[in-house]
């Protein structure tokens, strides 16, 4: 799931223009401020497969879907610590933060709320 959430933060026109599902364009529009969802009222009439970075028209809404991503993540990881499997949440974290930056959405990473379960993770991995 959380891979996934990562990808529709980079595949967000595309995906668009491709009328796929996208969690991020579901984000806000079910939760998004009044000025994300007129602006995605607007990128979807015209479904151009590309636009203006994401995080720049929908800051408070990246910042929710990353805080979400990395929370599902590390419950994930955590559950495998558990079974008696090697990665420890620190270590789970690092990866998450790799991935984010192998995506290509490394940048994305100061976006997290400073309060929630993957800002608090961030801290604790020091990439």
């Amino acid at each position: 799931m959380a891979l996934q959430l990562i990808d529709d933060l980079t595949d967000f026109y595309e995906d668009i223009a491709g009328r796929n599902h996208n969690y991020l364009i579901s984000s806000i529009y079910h939760e998004g401020s009044e000025a994300e969802r007129a602006s995605l009222d607007r990128v979807l009439k015209h479904r151009a497969p590309e636009g203006p970075q994401v995080h720049l028209l929908y800051r408070e809404s990246v910042s929710r879907v990353m805080d979400h991503a990395i929370g599902r993540a590390l419950s994930g990881f955590a559950l495998l610590e558990q079974a008696g499997f090697w990665i420890r949440q620190d270590t789970a974290m690092t990866l998450m933060c790799h991935l984010f930056r192998l995506r290509g959405v490394g940048h994305l990473l100061a976006l997290l709320p400073k309060k929630g379960r993957g800002r608090t993770a961030v801290r604790e991995a020091r990439v």
